[in-house]
């Protein structure tokens, strides 16, 4: 089997476990703070290909971990082995993922995660264990033994600003956004999990439709529409136009590809995806934070992700290439 297709079944995998997780979280109904931290969990798993990169022995004992975890859950059913569970199979798998990564188009890519995002609705704890144990013969076949790396940059330059505040805007209200869908009863994890993947199509066809090279320009344009969109999903009640202003606000997310267009004339690949890695985190705890506090007024969080988008663009307004 070839490095790309193994690297195409473990994006299905990434986006499958991404979304069935928070699925799975809502149908243990364990509370909604638990349905943002199994989010969270999530992306800490991608902060061990970059800044952390693990070795071949660690990720196998990681993964052996994980499911023992799941068979002593099965038994004893103390919910919290599945957190731990999910985390370290995240870890396995974007280590994983980070080796092939560079060999793949990034539409390729991201359609095999929105092919895994439709799949997440029949996530359960069988297809958790069966991730686990295809990810576990793959270790053997795919990863190469190396030293533990750790990258970071010691000054976040302006580019770095941007990316995590653009970041920040999205993985601030996502999560909870799933949960107001969840609440409103007239979606069922099959359909949340058909509009989440019609907006990554968005997301993902912004850097295919736009041939403009003015990047700045671009992203300013897509940033000051997704500002607009987001005061919009604020004011919004009624669960049928959230969903097609939540599917049009790709468009003006899509305009991140200007960043990692901008970064290649200025920083490493690494450093542009610590700067992800870290807007995804800090958005995700922003959300982690809201929930417990505002929990019966949840349409507040676009307001914070209106201000991480509007902070984006203000600083992409001020940069300059030097």
């Amino acid at each position: 089997m070839s490095l790309k297709i193994i690297f195409l079944i473990l994006s299905l995998f990434s986006g499958t476990i991404e979304l069935g997780g928070i699925f799975f979280a809502l149908k243990m109904g364990i509370g909604v703070k638990y349905v943002i931290l199994i989010g969270l969990f999530y992306q800490l798993g991608n902060l061990f290909p970059v800044p952390l990169n693990l070795t071949k022995k660690i990720l196998i004992i990681l993964n052996g971990l994980s499911i023992f975890l799941l068979g002593v859950f099965y038994l004893s059913k103390f919910n919290f082995l599945i957190f731990i569970s999910y985390i370290f199979t995240t870890i396995v798998i974007q280590s994983l993922r980070a080796e092939g990564k560079s060999d793949v188009r990034t539409e390729i890519k991201r359609g095999f995660r929105i092919i895994g995002f439709l799949l997440a609705y029949l996530f359960n704890l069988k297809i958790l264990f069966i991730i686990n144990l295809i990810t576990f013969i793959l270790l053997f076949s795919y990863f190469k033994n190396k030293k533990i790396k750790v990258f970071y940059p010691k000054v976040i330059n302006k580019l770095g600003k941007i990316m995590i505040f653009h970041q920040m805007h999205y993985f601030s209200y996502v999560y909870v956004l799933l949960i107001i869908f969840y609440k409103s009863e007239h979606l069922n994890f099959l359909k949340i999990a058909f509009y989440f993947s019609i907006s990554w199509m968005v997301y993902t066809s912004i850097s295919i439709i736009v041939s403009s090279e003015n990047y700045k320009k671009v992203f300013l344009l897509g940033h000051l529409y997704l500002s607009v969109i987001l005061l919009m999903l604020f004011f919004v009640n009624k669960i049928e136009i959230v969903n097609i202003l939540w599917i049009l606000s790709g468009v003006g997310g899509g305009t991140v590809f200007c960043l990692k267009k901008l970064s290649k004339r200025y920083i490493c690949n690494e450093e542009i995806i610590f700067y992800e890695n870290i807007g995804h985190i800090l958005g995700v705890m922003v959300s982690f934070i809201f929930i417990i506090i505002f929990e019966n007024k949840l349409n507040y969080i676009f307001l914070f992700s209106f201000i991480f988008a509007l902070t984006a663009y203000i600083l992409m307004l001020n940069y300059t290439d030097d």
